[in-house]
């Protein structure tokens, strides 16, 4: 309990400071979205794998964001010691992907974190294995590792810098998502990029934005601007880690 409450202390006290630093981010928090800038339109390829995997056919959560994908992380295919850090891997959909266009050199790695809650109809467990498998089959389970857990809490136990790529698509309420982007930020590498997913979850669900992606998002960006470029914001949002000035 007394972690948990820590947890969303920091997140608050890191929105607050936000705030603090420029009153009219309370407005922007809650309304405005950060400039469009598109590098490409959402749309599923007709073909997004390379080989059969174990997805559920009703739970594609990513392939329309893969045109994306192929531009943001083009200079990262293939490079040795690309190391990615995927929070939220469900079934494995990113994971796999990233397996197969981007994660090809024997000597990049793949790491996952993910609580594997039940999910409809499916068990956790279930969905656990089914990522194993699909990580599997992709050729990732000899350079690949599974945290099981809360992000907010394993983030803290992995090496600073020590990222090129992060994804963040765990919890998807305000407070976390921040919390997600605060702690993941210091294991970034200067000139990693940084993805975002369902920036505009709440108009799809007709949910208060309050308590969504954007807010956090947007606090993120406004407050660490001069230490960022945005890349792509759409419904999903990327962003690069500038190189500190010597």
């Amino acid at each position: 309990m007394r972690i948990k409450i820590g947890i969303y202390l920091i997140a608050f006290l890191y929105l607050g400071l936000a705030i603090f630093m420029n009153p009219r981010l309370v407005a922007q928090t809650l309304t405005d979205p950060l400039e469009l800038i598109v590098l490409a339109k959402p749309k599923k390829p007709v073909e997004p794998y390379k080989k059969q995997y174990d997805f559920h056919k009703d739970k594609d959560y990513f392939t329309y964001n893969i045109p994306i994908w192929q531009i943001a992380l083009s200079s990262y295919k293939g490079r040795p010691d690309i190391y990615y850090l995927e929070i939220g891997v469900f079934e494995g959909r990113s994971a796999v992907w990233m397996l197969e266009n981007v994660l090809t050199d024997p000597t990049s790695r793949l790491t996952g974190i993910d609580l594997f809650l039940d999910h409809l109809q499916d068990k956790g467990e279930t969905i656990k294995q089914r990522y194993l498998g699909n990580v599997k089959e992709a050729g990732g389970e000899g350079r690949s590792s599974l945290i099981v857990g809360y992000s907010q809490v394993e983030l803290r136990n992995l090496p600073l810098n020590s990222f090129d790529l992060i994804y963040i698509d765990g919890s998807h309420a305000a407070a976390d998502v921040l919390e997600d982007a605060v702690l993941s930020w210091r294991l970034l590498k200067e000139g990693g990029l940084m993805i975002f997913d369902d920036y505009y979850l709440q108009r799809n669900l007709g949910q208060t934005n309050e308590t969504e992606p954007m807010p956090a998002i947007n606090a993120f960006v406004t407050l660490n601007r001069k230490s960022l470029d945005l890349i792509h914001r759409d419904y999903q949002v990327i962003i690069r880690k500038r190189a500190r000035s010597s």
